[in-house]
């Protein structure tokens, strides 16, 4: 799974899975989706550090410095499902409000309503069922750098991303892939950038399309060794889909005593 700081946790397709028209209004009304995912999630960030900051290991008895996520922010929260649906309703809130304050439309304020009241359904489920959490996060890199060299090769157009192997051997989400485009005889050689805090290797994916990447290497590679293509391509394992949380964070509605 993903992490929270890896990028939306959810996309206008999750939005649209809701309202098919969405777009459209947000055409008609010219609301940015992107920004309102955008600020959906900073929203939802801010709740859900306060969320950690209060509970996890009786957090009000401690003082302020002795809480983890005053340090780490929200780097180590899992995104799970519940976490999605909170965001895409709370999405959804945003647009079909700003919607009603342009047009003070009654059908924009039925649907502007009936998101929010599902989004604060959702944040409450959310946290009832928990706030997954990673012990060593290994967040989705930036895409990798790449460069050629001399070698066989099948002339071709190519796709390469990596992923961080965290010290407890976790593995991140995938990067997004770079393309090259590379005559016979023409090697790829990939580079990762540079590695997170508690990082210990990366993993390297290539394919023909960016939607058909399998591993290329063995063993995690070493963060001070850069990958050449083999040709051809070896048909390894596809991208996982990120960490699986370590243990989870509950909303018990107890009255903690500082």
């Amino acid at each position: 799974m993903a992490l929270f700081n890896d990028g939306s946790l959810s996309t206008i397709a999750d939005l649209m899975n809701y309202e098919t028209s969405i777009l459209d209004t947000a055409g008609t009304e010219g609301i940015d989706t992107s920004t309102k995912l955008r600020l959906a999630q900073e929203e939802i960030g801010e709740k859900l550090l306060t969320f950690l900051m209060e509970t996890e290991y009786n957090g009000w008895a401690l003082r302020s410095r002795e809480r983890r996520h005053l340090k780490t922010g929200l780097s180590d929260v899992v995104v799970t499902r519940q976490l999605r649906r909170w965001h895409t309703f709370r999405t959804l809130a945003m647009v079909y409000r700003d919607a009603y304050n342009n047009q003070l439309n009654d059908r924009y304020q039925g649907k502007w309503q009936n998101y929010e009241r599902l989004q604060g359904e959702a944040e409450q489920s959310y946290l009832r069922s928990g706030v997954g959490l990673v012990l060593n996060p290994a967040p989705k890199p930036a895409p990798p750098t790449l460069s050629t060299t001399n070698g066989p090769t099948i002339a071709g157009t190519y796709c390469f991303a990596y992923s961080w192997i965290a010290m407890d051997g976790t593995e991140g989400a995938c990067s997004d892939a770079t393309t090259i485009a590379l005559a016979a005889n023409t090697q790829a050689i990939v580079s990762c950038g540079a590695a997170p805090h508690d990082i210990s290797g990366w993993n390297v994916y290539a394919g023909t399309t960016a939607d058909a990447l399998s591993m290329q290497n063995g063993n995690p590679l070493a963060l001070t060794d850069h990958w050449a293509q083999s040709s051809p391509l070896v048909t390894g394992n596809p991208p996982r889909n990120g960490q699986a949380p370590n243990y989870w964070v509950v909303d018990d509605h107890r009255l903690r005593r500082g």
